[in-house]
């Protein structure tokens, strides 16, 4: 793992006299690159935390011409009254009830679609499934696809959040409004001994979009101002993210990750949270989700 290092101030000739001798003080576990400026986003430190929680996952894939989806999101508003911060909702806009359309009124004109909720769409087949439905942790939860109906979030919640944490992850945001840039450092431990391979995803959602969305039980079905939640609206380091844990992976050995992405100006840096998320690259389980306001 390579380290973010200062180096000691010296006199250009003793420099080059002890080259080779050089004072390198190595910081805790910083992980250096990703592009990361340090004046714009400053490492942040790390209180230690003894309380771990297990926080679920909970995808949602949606579009706004889908008339049923609003079912869906629902039902993940109400897994969030029940179970608070220990549930993370991303609502991913894919397929054919997500992309614009060319009306009169420009109802329907946004594209809420991302690269990366296409690319885990695509992977995952949720458009093709039929929408609305959703990932709970990635798991199939009894049957041989992850994707379950909304109706199955609750019953998969509830066994998920029964569970022991097996990692904790801390997300330590900055928001540089000259720049608007966000930044992230974002630090997973792993608290019980794990055997295989597991990736750091990190992703921006923006809470409270406001515009137009199809629902089947309201009259009349097409709402102008519906508020979307938990909207996916990029990556910090791709759909897949990096290698955080490789095995043998020791119970309480942990690394830090830093990220900063510059912003959509349309974007309401208000209503932007960060979504990071541990999953084993074998499976693509994920095994501890957390979420974080912007600012």
């Amino acid at each position: 793992m390579n380290s973010i290092k200062k180096y000691c101030p010296v006199l250009a000739l003793a420099a080059f006299i002890f080259s080779f001798s050089a004072c390198d003080i190595i910081e805790p576990p910083y992980t250096e690159g990703n592009g990361v400026d340090t004046v714009l986003c400053p490492p942040q430190d790390f209180e230690t935390v003894t309380n771990h929680t297990r926080k679920i996952l909970v995808e949602d894939y949606t579009g706004h011409t889908c008339g049923n989806c609003p079912r869906a999101a629902e039902t993940a508003a109400s897994l969030i009254n029940t179970y608070g911060e220990q549930v993370v909702v991303m609502a991913v806009h894919v397929g054919f009830f997500a992309q614009p359309k060319n009306n009169p009124d420009s109802s329907y004109a946004a594209d809420y679609r991302t690269e990366f909720g296409n690319e885990l769409n695509t992977f995952f087949g949720n458009d093709a499934a039929g929408l609305p439905n959703g990932m709970v942790n990635r798991k199939p939860m009894g049957g041989s696809s992850p994707i379950l109906s909304y109706n199955s979030w609750t019953s998969a919640v509830n066994a998920e959040v029964a569970l022991a944490p097996v990692a904790d992850i801390y997300i330590k945001p900055q928001y540089n409004q000259a720049g608007n840039t966000a930044c992230a450092d974002v630090k997973v431990e792993f608290l019980s001994a794990l055997s295989g391979e597991y990736k750091l995803s990190v992703f921006l959602t923006e809470d409270s979009v406001i515009n137009w969305q199809k629902d089947y039980d309201a009259t009349p079905s097409d709402i102008p101002d519906y508020v979307h939640r938990h909207m996916l609206r990029t990556s910090f380091n791709g759909t897949w993210g990096e290698i955080i844990g490789t095995a043998p992976i020791a119970a309480g050995s942990s690394d830090i990750k830093r990220y900063s992405i510059t912003l959509n100006s349309g974007w309401n840096s208000e209503h932007l949270h960060i979504v990071a998320f541990v999953y084993n690259t074998a499976t693509y389980e994920v095994i501890q989700a957390e979420e974080i306001s912007l600012r």
